[in-house]
C-alpha cells in the first residue's frame, strides 16, 4: 500500500470533523487552524446554514460555465457584460482571470467589454497559446470584422437606386416639395430601435491588462504580434508607483517603468 492510498483510506475512516477540517485545508490560504475554526463554526451553526453552503457549492459546479463570447464565468450562454447593449463593443480588455475582470469592474470607469484568457503564456511551465483562450480572441475579432462587412453589403443602396430609376423624377420633386420636412424627422424618430441596434461596431482597440510579470509581459507581447496584422490597435495598461507608495522602497524596474510611461499633467 502506497502512502497516498493510506492517507486516502485514513481520511475515509476518519471522524466527520476531521474530514471537514481536511476538506477546508484544501482551500487556498487556509491552514490547519483556520480550517479547524471553520469546521467548528459550521458544526455549531443551525443545519440550514450547512445545507445552504452545500447547495451553493454543488450549484456553482453544475451551473457555472464559460461565456460563449468572452469566456467569462457565467450561468448563461452569454454573460451580463456581453449581453448589455450599453457596453462599448469597439473596446475589448484582455485579462488573465475572472478575478481580474471583477477588479476592473469595481473601478466603475471602464465601459468596454472583456476577454478572459484563463491563464498566461509560460514557456517554462509548458503553457503555450493553445492552452489558453488566445485563438478564441482572434476568432472573435475576425467574426466582428466579418459581421461588419456583411452589414455594409446588406445596405439597401441598390434597391434605392432601382426605385429612383423606376420613379419619375418629376413626381419625386413634387412629392419632396409637398412633404413637410417635419414628417421626415418624425419618421426617422419612429424607426424601430432594432434597426438601430443591427450594426455592430468594429473592434478598434484591444487593451492587454495582464499582470506585469514575466508571463504577463510575454503574453502581452505575443498578443501584440498576433493582432498587429489584423489592423487593430493594441495597448497595454500602465504600471508604476502605486498611490500612497514611497519612492524609496520602490524597485528599480517599477520606477523605470513609471518614468517611461509618464504623462503630461
Amino acid at each position: 500500500m502506497t502512502v497516498e492510498q493510506w492517507q486516502r483510506d485514513s481520511a475515509d475512516t476518519a471522524d466527520p470533523i476531521t474530514r471537514l477540517v481536511n476538506a477546508f485545508r484544501k482551500l487556498p490560504g487556509v491552514g490547519e487552524r483556520t480550517a479547524t475554526r471553520l469546521a467548528f463554526f459550521v458544526l455549531n451553526e443551525p443545519e440550514e446554514v450547512s445545507r445552504e453552503l452545500a447547495d451553493a457549492l454543488v450549484d456553482v459546479k453544475e451551473r457555472v460555465g464559460l461565456c460563449e463570447e468572452c469566456c467569462n464565468l457565467t450561468n448563461h450562454s452569454r454573460c451580463a457584460i456581453c449581453s448589455d447593449p450599453r457596453r462599448d463593443s469597439s473596446l475589448i480588455c484582455v485579462v488573465e482571470r475572472t478575478q481580474d475582470l471583477r477588479a476592473i469592474e469595481r473601478t466603475g470607469d471602464y465601459r468596454g467589454r472583456y476577454h478572459v484568457l484563463h491563464g498566461l503564456i509560460s514557456p517554462l511551465d509548458g503553457v503555450g497559446p493553445d492552452d489558453i483562450y488566445v485563438r478564441k480572441l482572434v476568432t472573435r475579432l475576425q467574426n466582428c470584422s466579418a459581421d461588419l462587412e456583411v452589414q455594409q453589403l446588406q445596405k439597401p443602396s441598390a434597391d434605392l437606386e432601382v426605385q429612383q430609376l423606376q420613379k419619375p423624377s418629376a413626381d419625386v420633386e413634387v412629392q419632396q416639395l409637398q412633404k413637410p420636412s417635419a414628417d421626415v424627422e418624425v419618421q426617422q424618430l419612429q424607426k424601430p430601435s432594432a434597426d438601430l441596434d443591427v450594426p455592430r461596431l468594429p473592434v478598434e482597440e484591444v487593451i492587454v491588462a495582464t499582470s506585469p510579470s514575466v508571463d504577463g509581459e510575454a503574453t502581452a507581447l505575443y498578443l501584440q504580434r498576433l493582432l498587429d496584422p489584423i489592423g487593430i490597435r493594441v495597448s497595454r495598461i500602465a504600471s508604476g508607483v502605486p498611490i500612497g507608495g514611497d519612492l524609496e522602497y520602490t524597485d528599480r524596474v517599477t520606477l523605470a517603468r513609471a518614468l517611461e510611461q509618464r504623462r503630461e499633467m
